[in-house]
């Protein structure tokens, strides 16, 4: 059963419920209020009764005619007593066929001269019709199909009720069914509006919405990756089978200069397939982190000595700006590889006589590390995606200085799975500045920082 129709069901089953219990409970009190009103109005007739009855038999003689002709009148059985119990007169005025129907009443009262006193008593019987007749019939009919009618009016009105708010509850659902299966088939261009029927339902589309612009995203990176790592691949590869053709025909020979050519472009491969791995590795849990103490000054001490010969190749000054010791708990090779992902990223971005300055100090939590460079920058449009793991801001440069698009993204996965924090400031043309921030001790290792 589908959404729609199970809530249409279940809002119908409740109303046509709460309909029939409440006519049912309608027409039982109904019912019973106008029976007890035809009895009280029996009995206020009975009274006026009696009481005329009472003055006829002061007026006259207990054998009058006027008792005769009142009792046939009003169809009663009517004796008279005296107060010794004698009976004085009888007069029958109910007819034989009001015998057949109703229920017989019979009442004894007693009967009072003008100073209140009792003179004797009467009984008054007779045949009780006021539940039977044609006026309390039709009554009772007609109270019976208005409420059968007001009963069917309300369900009529309950079920387009129930159709319209169920079909105002599973659009949105259906909406979205729809958007997720055009996702699945990877088609991102289904974006349903918030119908603004609930927040809930907004916030899922919203949500959605935003699901299906990442998505976008990423696929629109993956495709862009694949082309640039089949042109990485395709040109090394080609450089190796010409060298290789041109050796097997004698075009070259196989000496040690052709040699090292082949060795590079070998060696080239290499790295790319090592570094796409890296990527999503970095995305693998925490179980293998190794936390120590690590002191700072030292590791960037040696990461800057290590690439100081490179640098000085291209005229490149790096300086640093750092306390004589800066004492972390995390992990020493991951930070290493941060440290050193960002100092290459800056040494491909700066040109002959540019500089590199690496900073650093303490807070009361934390330890804030800064790499940054007078290079070409990076512009507005690509800041918010440098960290893909699929993106290039400048593919011509990058490719040109051996950039794959995938270092940064290792420094992301690493500061992540560190507890840490990163973010870039760059001006086209004047120069990025990398911003890693990480705890100063481990989590939950805070009351000892020296342990391990």
């Amino acid at each position: 059963m589908t959404l729609r129709n199970r809530i249409l069901v279940s809002i119908l089953a409740g109303v046509l419920g709460s309909i029939f219990l409440l006519g049912a409970i309608l027409m039982v009190r109904v019912h019973k209020n106008f029976e007890r009103y035809l009895m009280l109005e029996q009995q206020l007739q009975m009274a006026n009764l009696v009481e005329e009855i009472q003055t006829v038999y002061l007026n006259n003689a207990p054998s009058s005619r006027e008792l005769e002709r009142l009792a046939e009148a009003e169809h009663i059985y009517l004796r008279l007593y005296d107060t010794d119990g004698n009976l004085l007169q009888s007069y029958d005025g109910i007819p034989s066929e009001s015998t057949m129907h109703g229920h017989y009443v019979e009442n004894t009262v007693p009967v009072l001269n003008t100073y209140r006193q009792q003179i004797g008593t009467m009984e008054i019987g007779y045949w009780d019709h006021s539940l039977l007749s044609q006026t309390a019939a039709n009554f009772t009919r007609s109270l019976t199909v208005s409420t059968l009618l007001a009963m069917l009016a309300a369900f009529v009105m309950a079920f387009f009720s129930s159709f319209y708010i169920s079909r105002r509850i599973t659009r949105p659902v259906e909406e979205i069914m729809a958007q997720t299966e055009k996702i699945r088939q990877g088609d991102f261009s289904l974006r349903p509006a918030p119908q603004g029927f609930a927040v809930e339902f907004d916030q899922l589309t919203d949500n959605i919405n935003t699901l299906s612009d990442t998505l976008k995203t990423q696929e629109s990176s993956r495709k862009k990756y694949a082309q640039d790592i089949a042109h990485e691949l395709k040109t090394p590869v080609t450089a190796l089978n010409l060298h290789v053709s041109a050796m097997l025909d004698g075009i070259l020979p196989a000496n040690e200069e052709n040699l090292r050519a082949i060795r590079y472009e070998i060696t080239r491969l290499n790295r790319m397939t090592e570094m796409l791995k890296s990527t999503f590795d970095a995305q693998e849990s925490t179980d293998r982190i190794h936390i120590e103490s690590v002191d700072c000054t030292a590791l960037l001490n040696e990461l800057a000595d290590s690439l100081r010969p490179m640098l000085n190749k291209d005229r490149v000054q790096i300086t640093l700006s750092v306390p004589a010791e800066l004492v972390t708990e995390t992990d020493k090779e991951k930070l290493r590889q941060i440290l050193y992902n960002l100092l290459s990223n800056a040494k491909k971005a700066v040109d002959q006589g540019g500089r590199i300055r690496i900073e650093g100090h303490k807070t009361k939590k934390d330890i804030v590390l800064t790499v940054a460079d007078d290079g070409i920058g990076i512009r507005s449009v690509d800041l918010p995606h440098i960290f893909d793991r699929f993106y290039r801001a400048d593919t011509a440069r990058n490719t040109k200085k051996g950039g794959t698009g995938l270092g940064l993204a290792i420094v992301k996965s690493h500061i992540q799975s560190l507890h840490g924090t990163i973010r870039v400031e760059s001006t086209p043309g004047e120069g990025s500045r990398f911003t890693i921030t990480l705890p100063l001790y481990w989590p939950g290792q805070e009351k000892n920082p020296a342990s391990s």
